[in-house]
């Protein structure tokens, strides 16, 4: 008898960027981001070019779900915690933690 592998997991939200009134769902791997659409393209020319298309099918609670396919999950949770100020622990260790966020944006857009 063969052991048994564990059924795949799913996405799973991140619960620290899960906004009880997002409208909108990112998914980057196998993570799933609620925000605010708003806060997206205020911050973004990317963002706001793209909302003006209409919505894929999926959805999550009602929510348009956005594919982020070239992006990491970690990548995208640390533009994330910037755009709603979530950075952790700013005054004790604020260099290397705005370092770390700054080089996620910058591989996002490709620079790195």
């Amino acid at each position: 008898m063969e052991p048994e592998l564990p059924a795949p997991q799913g996405p799973q939200r991140c619960e620290a960027l899960w906004m009880e009134d997002g409208n909108t769902v990112l998914q980057a791997e196998k993570i799933l981001f609620k925000v605010h659409r708003s806060v997206l393209k205020a911050h973004s020319p990317v963002f706001e070019d793209m909302f003006h298309f209409p919505p894929n099918a999926d959805e999550i609670e009602g929510c348009p779900v956005v594919q982020m396919m070239h992006d990491r999950a970690e990548d995208v949770e640390a533009m994330l915690r910037v755009l709603y100020c979530k950075v952790e622990s700013v005054c004790h260790s604020m260099i290397s933690s705005w370092i770390l966020h700054w080089i996620a944006l910058f591989r996002m857009q490709g620079t790195l």
